[in-house]
């Protein structure tokens, strides 16, 4: 069997619906309220996790812009559609290697850039190695976004990374110098933290609303997209925020270059765990509603040769998760990522804001 047909024969029978009593209506937009619409897609399926059963119908706002699944799974069955989620493999150990002389050059640079620009500079830090890096936009955005634009970590800082998945961040937080905590509603990636030893709890944001005004950061990375109530979501972000306290978002943007190439195949869509799809001025205008000032576009590097590769794979009927190893094994790393611009950052593939709590 060729590797199309393998990565077709994945697919979830279509035939098959989604459960009885499991869907919702949403009649109007889950970020501005407004009812008038137009139909974007219809018959979007699930083509990048294949587990998903069902044709979805995608509308996009004419107030704010945003798109959003009508009907929708509800909360009590959306679960369905994250049983085959890259979230739920345990960390694999794999076979020690002596890293090359490039990565071991790579891998001091942007020690140095992240100890220098984010850590609590406890250290000793290249100081002269830090500096380089900054003066090389293209380097120093890349960094700047994987670091989430975080400010500089202080004594007993706290950090909450919402919908941590592999808890990746949190990891990179604390030895910045943060006070890490994480809040998932996947019960099986917050098993897998705790059992590395993870301060993280079950749930949505409203899991810490035993703790308002305790946290100096709060991170929400591709999760906002996920959640049935993004107005409350943020909202409750905003009481776990100390005055001036920091909030960073990033999520796909419905305006991408990438979604104008390639329509209902843009891998940004992700039906159906994808529930809205958000545009800057809407995202904008709502961080403001809720009380956010400061709210800022950070220099973020375009990721749209990497999200094209996939979107061309999910066009093909292939695995698009698959598709990227074949086109980068071995991929090096994060310095050496291809960019390529698409014009106003208002047409990159995702949606990136910070954002302060007034104080």
């Amino acid at each position: 069997m060729d590797y199309e047909n393998e990565q077709m024969g994945k697919m979830p029978d279509q035939s098959e619906k989604w459960p009885e009593g499991g869907l919702e209506d949403v009649p109007c937009c889950p970020i501005c309220d407004t009812s008038e619409r137009r139909l974007l897609y219809s018959g979007l399926t699930d083509r990048i996790f294949f587990c998903a059963p069902g044709e979805w119908s995608l509308y996009q706002c004419r107030g704010c812009g945003a798109g959003y699944l009508d009907p929708r799974p509800t909360p009590d069955t959306i679960n369905i559609a994250y049983q085959g989620y890259y979230t739920h493999a345990s960390p694999q150990k794999t076979a020690s290697q002596a890293p090359g002389l490039v990565h071991r050059l790579e891998s001091f640079l942007v020690n140095s850039y992240w100890k220098y620009y984010y850590g609590h500079k406890l250290q000793p830090v290249p100081v002269m190695a830090a500096l380089l890096m900054r003066r090389i936009s293209r380097f120093r955005n890349i960094l700047d976004r994987n670091a989430r634009y975080l400010p500089p970590a202080i004594a007993g800082g706290r950090l909450l990374d919402v919908g941590f998945g592999g808890g990746h961040f949190l990891n990179f937080a604390s030895k910045q110098g943060w006070r890490v905590a994480g809040v998932d509603t996947d019960p099986v990636v917050v098993a897998n933290a705790r059992a590395r030893g993870m301060d993280v709890r079950e749930g949505g944001v409203e899991a810490f609303e035993d703790q308002p005004e305790s946290f100096d950061v709060v991170t929400m990375s591709h999760v906002i997209e996920h959640a049935h109530e993004p107005k409350k979501m943020l909202r409750q972000a905003f009481r776990l925020l100390k005055p001036k306290g920091h909030l960073y978002l990033e999520t796909p943007n419905i305006e991408a270059a990438g979604h104008k190439e390639f329509g209902e195949y843009w891998r940004g869509l992700e039906p159906p765990r994808h529930l809205t799809v958000f545009s800057w001025a809407g995202l904008e205008n709502l961080l403001a509603r809720i009380g956010f000032d400061i709210i800022r576009q950070p220099c973020a590097p375009n990721i749209y040769p990497k999200l094209a590769a996939k979107s061309r794979a999910i066009m093909h009927g292939q695995d698009p998760e698959k598709e990227e190893e074949k086109r980068d094994p071995g991929r090096p790393g994060i310095i050496f990522v291809k960019m390529k611009r698409v014009g106003h950052y208002r047409n990159c593939e995702f949606v990136t804001l910070t954002a302060r709590k007034p104080g």
